[in-house]
């Protein structure tokens, strides 16, 4: 607490003058591991709430799943995820723990698949240099990364609807009439002039925004820690004649309802 309101009443103050005076830096490296520390505990917990209810439930079906559905990607940015996907595929019905030693070599373990919070709970190296991947706990990192692909449509599925190809989003004559549809849709063909006009509105915003905060009436600066802001709560607006009449029929149905 000292600490935090220290660097709270002198915030342009250096480190070593303010927070080094009243705190040694092994202390703060200590409060630094355990915070560490206890968020790794944080994370391998939910990781196991996951792991057991998939390993215990989901996991059948996902695997069926995967053996329909075929995804594909436009971009190569994204194979590696696809690459992944065709892995398990490959260990259907094998009742191994770990990756073999022959498969680790091709196996993507950059953090668009393996978060670095999880890559511990997935990757084990022993002292000898060998390297065990965790069957199952890749598998959910690996479903997790395709989710977030599926959601962004970087990834899609074959001879779907909503996850289908993203190009056939486009009208079929899009090259060729570009312009035409770029008016259409009120948008400059150029991106830099979309961007340019985002940021002055919002420049606009954010003026307007600092100017009107002192006159507006339901809007309170604190003292509250350097400035908290408080908003007033809005008033409520009449309830509308029609939601009056719904409740007058409903109550009306319900007294003739008999209970037997």
């Amino acid at each position: 607490m000292e600490l935090l309101e220290t660097a709270i009443q002198k915030p342009n103050g250096t480190i070593k003058d303010t927070l080094f005076s009243i705190a040694d830096p092994t202390v703060l490296q200590d409060i630094a591991t355990e915070l560490k520390y206890r968020n790794s505990i944080y994370q391998e917990k939910v990781h196991w709430r996951i792991r057991n209810s998939y390993s215990s439930s989901y996991r059948t079906a996902v695997t069926e799943i995967l053996k329909i559905l075929h995804f594909k990607s436009n971009n190569s940015v994204h194979q590696p995820v696809i690459q992944a996907i065709e892995l398990l595929r490959s260990y259907e019905g094998s009742k191994q723990i770990n990756f073999s030693q022959a498969d680790i070599v091709d196996i993507p373990l950059h953090s668009e698949i393996v978060p670095p919070k999880w890559y511990e709970l997935v990757v084990k190296e022993e002292e000898n240099g060998n390297i065990h991947i965790n069957r199952i706990n890749y598998e959910i990192c690996v479903l997790y990364a395709l989710r977030d692909k599926l959601k962004c449509r970087e990834i899609w599925v074959d001879n779907a609807y909503r996850y289908r190809n993203p190009e056939e989003y486009l009208p079929k004559d899009f090259e060729e009439q570009k312009k035409r549809h770029y008016e259409e849709l009120h948008l400059p063909i150029e991106a830099t002039e979309k961007i340019a006009d985002l940021q002055r509105k919002l420049q606009h915003k954010l003026h307007t925004l600092n100017h009107t905060i002192p006159r507006n009436k339901k809007v309170k600066i604190l003292s509250k820690k350097n400035g908290w802001i408080a908003i007033a709560p809005n008033e409520l607006s009449p309830e509308p004649k029609n939601l009056t009449s719904l409740k007058k029929r409903s109550d009306h149905s319900l007294e003739s309802v008999e209970f037997n």
